[in-house]
């Protein structure tokens, strides 16, 4: 309990990202297969960042740029107001800015340098803390089921 007598719970990550168990694999992973080994880039704002037209633009164009082969996943939310039916409203690419040449040099460097090679470990790092975050007796796990014991009692 806390100061103000209320519990609370530190519930999550609760996606495991454990294999389907489906035979249908994205092209893009069969792509991704193809590659040698941590030559790929993964670019992904998560759910928390919006970027705007002229941000995605700007990205494409330095991720074109450093001739890095990478992956993007861009949510639907940054394609378009989904509310007001305009999906997919960013066209790719289009224009060059001074920041993208300014970019093109960043993913140069997180792709070859100590300094992006430390951080590929430290994401590793933070993965497998994740995994076991998630799996049974992990505390993601232990919070989420004593969340739903306190509920249900």
């Amino acid at each position: 309990m806390n100061s103000r007598n209320k519990k609370i719970w530190a519930v999550g990550p609760l996606n495991h990202g454990k294999k389907s168990e489906s035979n249908s694999r994205h092209k893009c992973l069969e792509w991704l297969d193809k590659q040698v080994p941590k030559s790929v880039l993964y670019v992904s704002f998560g759910t928390t960042t919006s970027m705007t037209d002229e941000q995605i633009k700007e990205l494409a164009m330095g991720l074109e740029q450093s001739k890095q082969k990478f992956i993007w996943i861009l949510r639907d939310a940054d394609k378009g107001d989904n509310f007001a039916g305009d999906v997919k409203r960013a066209q790719l690419p289009e224009g060059i800015h001074a920041l993208q040449m300014l970019e093109s040099r960043v993913v140069k460097r997180l792709m070859a340098s100590n300094e992006g090679e430390e951080m590929g470990k430290r994401a590793e790092e933070i993965g497998a803390a994740v995994q076991l975050a998630v799996e049974e007796g992990g505390v993601s796990r232990l919070e989420l089921d004593s969340f739903i014991a306190h509920i249900t009692r």
